[in-house]
């Protein structure tokens, strides 16, 4: 089974629910996300007064979208589109449009969907499937979303006192239109540290509704950097994601939650989005992301019976789920299925480097670069592009700004090597720190152009980049690293015959004056 990746750099926002002034939510960041990312149709299913509509009114308002909000029970198609009156030439309509229509809306929510009437109900349907109305084309709109009460459909265990009489079963066909069809928890149903949360702060809605940090930190740059992660997960895991829903479809069947050749689909796209964001928020301090796990959460919130009060039980599910994964494995001795078993994102990376020419893309092959440059601290990065930059250069395998980042540190390396002499003033701390470092590169050898290239890292360590570090412990990791990244042995050759050549001795480390 496929395993975890990381992402690299991302926005820092790791809860953008809780940053909306939304608590009890994070287990439903990354489906959320996936829904923003993707423009899928949304729909949320949850008690009264458990901020569906504060959830999407503020989404809207953090990516500062056109938005619509409706009430279906009550709304008429006139106020959705305006009055029909005969257009100039009298030989058709046109609609008397409002600020209040949906005419140039980037968004739309219709709220309490269920209780609508059902012709009102069938008109919708197109706005949500095709964004048309009346057969005319809604050119602006990107989100559709809506929300509606848990329908009046409970077994003998359920209580009808509970039950929203009003809020009927969402029609199949207008359900399967609906990527994701989310349950929002109760306030008994909140952990007590979310819940007190809520009961202190959720009457706190953010101004302008974003409460996340201004610039790239906020809900705008999580979705762009979702959107950038999808065709990663594409094409790493489409084909185990295809598996995994197919193998989905007779047990469902089997458990009265038959889903359509469209559902199938929404499926694995829906599935590629929720691991996107959840590798993104990951990157910004979540737990790393595991394509399995995407996997059921995208099928947890994507069944579209939960709109007709027929989830399956949490147990049902991970059956399911379980078994899906199992008919869905590909054979753990194949190359790409270490690759993506390997948690280390250096080891992932000399993996990749193993594989034959043309095996991963350039964008694929960039992305693990950059996750193991990320993962790194400064020293860390310095010999990561030390080993790994020579490696590249032999193969057309990444992208030119990850070839730019990996050349940064060895420009500051070529750039101290140029000058002659580096005054530094240092106090007694650093004193102790530089003699430990003079001890530690004594010991290289000044004749090897690779120990007197790491000695001048080391100078342009401390020199440069001001950075406090363990010499002899760089040192010892360097070592590891280029046995890690060591070239593949070339075959041996016939010697032959060649006059003998004098070796010109390697210049030796740049002298600095403290």
């Amino acid at each position: 089974m496929p395993k975890k990746t990381r992402a690299a750099e991302a926005p820092r926002v790791a809860r953008p629910l809780r940053a909306l002034g939304l608590y009890g939510l994070d287990h439903l960041d990354a489906i959320v996300l996936a829904a923003l990312a993707s423009e899928a149709p949304m729909l949320l299913i949850g008690p009264h007064g458990s901020a569906k509509s504060a959830l999407l009114n503020r989404a809207a308002a953090a990516l500062k979208l056109d938005h619509r909000h409706y009430n279906a029970s009550l709304v008429s198609f006139d106020d959705l589109l305006g009055f029909p009156v005969p257009n100039e030439a009298r030989d058709g309509l046109q609609y008397l449009r409002t600020p209040a229509t949906l005419w140039g809306a980037q968004s739309v929510f219709l709220d309490e969907i269920s209780r609508c009437r059902p012709e009102v109900q069938n008109k919708l349907f197109s706005i949500v499937h095709e964004r048309r109305a009346m057969g005319v084309a809604l050119e602006s709109l990107r989100y559709r979303w809506a929300a509606m009460n848990p329908p009046a459909a409970f077994d003998d265990a359920g209580d009808p006192d509970d039950a929203y009489l009003g809020s009927q079963p969402l029609d199949p066909a207008l359900a399967d239109r609906f990527a994701f069809v989310v349950a929002l928890p109760s306030l008994a149903e909140l952990e007590p540290a979310e819940r007190r949360l809520l009961i202190a702060h959720g009457d706190d809605a953010p101004a302008g509704g974003d409460a996340s940090p201004a610039g790239d930190d906020g809900l705008p740059a999580l979705v762009a950097a979702t959107r950038e992660r999808v065709a990663l997960s594409v094409e790493w895991f489409d084909a185990w994601v295809t598996g995994y829903v197919d193998a989905l479809v007779a047990p469902l069947t089997e458990a009265k939650l038959a889903i359509s050749g469209r559902r199938a689909a929404i499926l694995r796209r829906s599935t590629h989005f929720v691991h996107a964001a959840r590798e993104v928020l990951a990157a910004a301090g979540r737990d790393a992301a595991d394509i399995a796990d995407s996997a059921l959460e995208a099928l947890r919130w994507g069944l579209p019976q939960r709109a007709q009060g027929r989830a399956p039980a949490e147990s049902a599910l991970l059956a399911l789920h379980r078994h899906a994964v199992e008919l869905a494995g590909e054979p753990l001795d194949s190359p790409l299925a270490r690759l993506r078993g390997e948690p280390d994102p250096l080891r992932r990376v000399a993996l990749a480097l193993a594989l034959p020419e043309g095996a991963l893309s350039r964008t694929a092959f960039s992305a693990l670069v950059a996750d193991a440059f990320a993962a790194q601290d400064l020293p860390g990065r310095y010999l990561l592009a030390r080993h790994l930059l020579p490696r590249l250069a032999e193969r057309d395998a990444v992208n030119a700004p990850t070839l730019e980042m990996l050349a940064a540190p060895l420009g500051r390396i070529l750039d101290f090597e140029r000058d002659p002499a580096h005054r530094l003033q240092l106090t007694h701390a650093e004193l102790t720190r530089f003699n430990a470092m003079l001890a530690a590169i004594v010991k290289l050898d000044p004749a090897d152009e690779r120990q007197a290239s790491l000695g001048n890292l080391l100078y342009t360590l401390f020199a440069v980049e001001n950075a406090a570090f363990d010499a002899a412990a760089v040192i010892a990791r360097d070592a590891k690293l280029a046995r890690l990244f060591a070239p593949p042995a070339r075959p041996a050759r016939e010697p032959r015959a060649v006059p003998p050549r004098r070796r010109r001795p390697a210049a030796a480390p740049a002298k600095l004056a403290a």
